[in-house]
């Protein structure tokens, strides 16, 4: 993977790139909840009354969730892991922005080249697996942002990187 896309050079970075998936092809009307649990110096907590009340009114969510929080909340973690409304998947090992030439947003670095982005996606699925026992399916990246080379190495990673179309 490294030396297929070490000399691409990308010309997007943001939220809405080629090949990010952002809708649910259907003809039902429904509505795919996620939420990010991000980690680091103000993200380490979590929004226990939503959690609560997504169980109490038996909602389905999907959890995107980070390495560090993991890290500093693996009790909590395996505990919605075994929840059957929620499903777990991969929000980066250190909630970088995915780009091979380093682009930054809001202030946080991104990754600096590909192998970067393989271990921003790889090192967070491999947590995930070894504590659930489930393989992460979708990757979001940190604070969303992609370049089109970093999204065809998510995929090449076995994972579809995804976004949301409603913040």
């Amino acid at each position: 993977i490294i030396i297929r896309y070490q000399n691409e050079v990308p010309k997007y970075f943001g939220e809405i790139v080629e090949g990010v998936v952002t809708r649910i092809d259907t003809t039902s009307k429904i509505v795919a909840l996620t939420f990010d649990a991000c980690g680091g110096k103000n993200g380490l907590a979590y929004d226990e009354e939503l959690i609560d009340y997504l169980i109490e009114a038996k909602v389905p969510a999907t959890l995107f969730i980070n390495g560090r929080w993991i890290d500093e909340n693996q009790e909590l973690f395996l505990r919605l892991s075994q929840n059957k409304l929620f499903e777990i998947e991969n929000h980066g090992y250190t909630h970088k922005p995915l780009s091979v030439s380093g682009k930054s947003i809001y202030g946080i670095k991104g990754t600096q080249n590909v192998a970067e982005i393989i271990d921003e996606v790889w090192k967070n699925a491999i947590k995930i697996e070894e504590l659930t026992g489930r393989r992460p399916r979708y990757f979001r990246s940190g604070t969303a942002y992609y370049d089109e080379v970093a999204v065809k190495i998510v995929r090449e990673l076995d994972e579809k990187p995804v976004n949301f179309n409603i913040l």
